[in-house]
């Protein structure tokens, strides 16, 4: 009995610290601690080592929407606006034409943008004719009348008395359109569509999900709807466009679209800060977990690994068979302590996990809501 007391005195583990104490591969005086000193010196495996290389947590990045600051839009780098040129656009508002404000505003938004972004413009139903046997044509009418490059002020005139009023609504090819004249980006947002329309989609295509492709595809454009003149049917559809381009709908009035476009600029740049703080805030709590994870298989694959090689090699050890016992009974007791400071090691690894990202997800929603309030 004193023998196995002696062993297991030798194997003893504290758990209070990242890894157990000398106690644990020390060994008393006598032949009991020359014995267990021996068997490890030949079979033992290296359990401190397991607990090496804990993870260092991730924490919140930088805020998109910092309290108590200005509001900064994110820079974007290519824009395009799609005028509706629908038969619709024709009819006045406070005695103008739809589409002569729209063009007057768009000029206006084009020609101001900041120096470096690219910009293009797109028309869309401005052929054909609004009754039936004009709606193959007007359908088929989504034309780039400025290809995406810098602002030129006499070639964005120009571009914009290339359509009239026509027809019908294809509002979906319109956005796709849009979208070929980006390529592919890892930054969402840096790529912007301003559609500006009176109505819903009337050719068929599905602007919703053409607006979502736009959005969660490669080039990870954000797709902004400014309508006037609406119906409860438009103003849903509409919102719901720029619902899944990850935008902004705002509805507005012939006089105040100007002004309402760069008001939606500054709003998506706002947007896309955020959507740019919860991309970076899921990476982050990802990583976390993930690190968390494999730094707790791995320990657990190296105990395992290391505790089966110590039990493996026991019927081999030249001792005794009471010896032996004792000898076995101390390596469980070795083991069951070893085990139990890795469970507890596994259990502060994800503590600090669920800390670091509960810290990012508050910050993240603290972002969302100043947004809000803006």
């Amino acid at each position: 009995m004193k023998l196995r007391i002696a062993l297991l005195l030798a194997a003893g583990v504290s758990a209070c610290t990242d890894k157990p104490d000398e106690a644990a591969t020390s060994a008393p005086a006598g032949k009991a601690g020359s014995q267990l000193a021996g068997f490890l010196k030949a079979h033992g495996s290296d359990l401190d080592a397991c607990f090496n290389g804990a993870p260092d947590m991730r924490g919140p990045g930088a805020t998109a929407v910092a309290p108590g600051t200005p509001a900064r839009a994110v820079p974007v780098n290519r824009l395009v606006v799609a005028i509706d040129s629908s038969g619709s656009m024709a009819a006045k508002v406070g005695g103008v034409a739809k589409l002569d404000a729209a063009k007057r505003a768009a000029a206006g938004f084009l020609n101001g943008v900041p120096t470096g972004t690219q910009i293009g413009l797109v028309a869309f139903g401005h052929r054909g004719t609004n009754r039936p046997d004009g709606k193959a044509a007007s359908c088929a009418a989504v034309e780039t009348l400025y290809p995406l490059g810098t602002a030129d002020r006499a070639r964005i005139d120009a571009a914009m008395q290339g359509f009239r009023p026509a027809g019908w609504t294809p509002l979906a090819a319109a956005i796709t359109t849009a979208g070929k004249s980006f390529t592919t980006s890892e930054q969402p947002g840096d790529q912007v569509v301003y559609v500006v329309s009176d109505g819903i989609e009337t050719c068929g295509g599905d602007p919703v999900a053409a607006a979502s492709a736009l959005h969660a595809g490669a080039v990870k454009a954000i797709v902004n709807v400014i309508g006037f003149d609406l119906g409860a049917a438009d103003r849903a559809q509409l919102k719901a466009v720029a619902d899944a381009g990850g935008g902004t709908f705002v509805e507005t009035t012939a006089s105040e679209l100007a002004r309402m476009l760069d008001e939606v600029r500054r709003q998506a740049g706002l947007v896309t800060a955020i959507t740019r703080e919860r991309l970076d805030a899921g990476r982050r709590t990802a990583d976390n977990s993930v690190a968390a994870g494999r730094f707790v298989t791995r320990m657990n694959m190296c105990m395992y690994r290391g505790i089966t090689a110590e039990s493996v090699a026991l019927p081999r050890a030249a001792v005794s068979p009471e010896e032996r016992e004792a000898l076995r009974e101390a390596l469980v007791g070795r083991h069951e302590a070893y085990q139990a400071h890795s469970k507890q090691i596994a259990d502060r690894v994800e503590a600090a996990r669920a800390a670091a990202n509960t810290s990012i997800d508050t910050q993240l929603e603290g972002s969302e809501v100043r947004l809000e309030q803006r």
